[in-house]
C-alpha cells in the first residue's frame, strides 16, 4: 500500500531533477504514516472488536453483557474517529484540515463501529468455535 502511493511521488521527485524538500517530506510521511500509524490501529481495533465479540458470546472467560458489548463498541467509534482525524491530519500536515474532515469522521466511525458489531454478531460464535477446537488436543 505504501509502495502504491509513496513510489510515484519518489519516481517523480527523480524523474524531474528537482529534489524539492516538500515533496520528499510528504514521501517520508506517507511512508510513516501506512508503516507505523496505520498497523498499529488496526492492532488497537482488532483488541476492540475481540473483546466486543467475547463479552457478546460469553467466551473465554468473560459475561455475556450487553452494556460491555456497547461500551467496546463505543470505544471503537471513538478510537476510529480520533485515529483518523490524526492520520489526516498527518498527511495534509495542517491541524486545521481536522474542521473539514470531522463530520466525515464521525460517520466512518459510526460505520466502522456497526460493521464490526455485525461481523461479531454475525461471525462471532462460529470464530470461537473454531479458536476452541483449534486449541485442544486431538491427538
Amino acid at each position: 500500500m505504501t509502495c502504491c502511493i509513496a513510489l510515484p511521488l519518489f519516481i517523480e521527485c527523480l524523474l524531474i531533477d528537482q529534489f524539492n524538500s516538500a515533496q520528499w517530506w510528504l514521501v517520508v510521511r506517507l511512508g510513516g504514516l501506512f508503516l507505523f500509524w496505520l498497523p498499529a490501529g488496526i492492532a488497537v481495533l482488532t483488541w476492540i472488536y475481540l473483546k466486543m465479540r467475547d463479552a457478546m458470546w460469553g467466551a473465554f472467560g468473560s459475561r455475556k453483557s450487553l452494556l460491555r458489548v456497547t461500551v467496546f463498541a463505543s470505544a471503537m467509534a471513538a478510537f476510529t474517529f480520533v485515529f483518523m482525524l490524526l492520520f489526516l491530519s498527518i498527511e495534509a500536515w495542517n491541524p486545521e484540515s481536522a474542521q473539514f474532515w470531522a463530520w466525515r469522521t464521525a460517520l466512518a466511525a459510526l460505520g466502522v463501529s456497526i460493521f464490526y458489531l455485525s461481523i461479531a454478531t454475525t461471525r462471532g460464535s462460529q470464530e470461537i468455535t473454531d479458536t476452541i477446537w483449534a486449541s485442544m488436543k486431538t491427538e
